[in-house]
């Protein structure tokens, strides 16, 4: 069985997917409260998201990326390219 994973306790994956999530946001300059509000999530979340602190659901995922206006393939190559 997994261990639980700590808040501080940052996987790689979840901080290069953040930074993705947060470089897309701001290339399109979108603040994050717009982001958060059409992904149907809490700016709390999408922070600790970006920063890698938060692993996002698969669902999360599809909102975010649909808020971006970005497919999460796009997000999920370019985490994979830094992996």
């Amino acid at each position: 069985m997994q261990a639980l994973t700590r808040r501080g306790d940052r996987e790689r994956e979840a901080v290069l997917f953040g930074a993705a999530v947060r470089r897309a946001r701001e290339e399109r300059g979108i603040a994050q409260s717009v982001v958060a509000d059409a992904a149907g999530i809490s700016l709390t979340y999408l922070s600790l998201v970006e920063r890698g602190e938060n692993t996002p659901t698969l669902t999360v995922v599809f909102r975010i990326c649909d808020a971006l206006g970005v497919s999460p393939s796009e997000l999920l190559d370019e985490v994979s390219r830094e992996r």
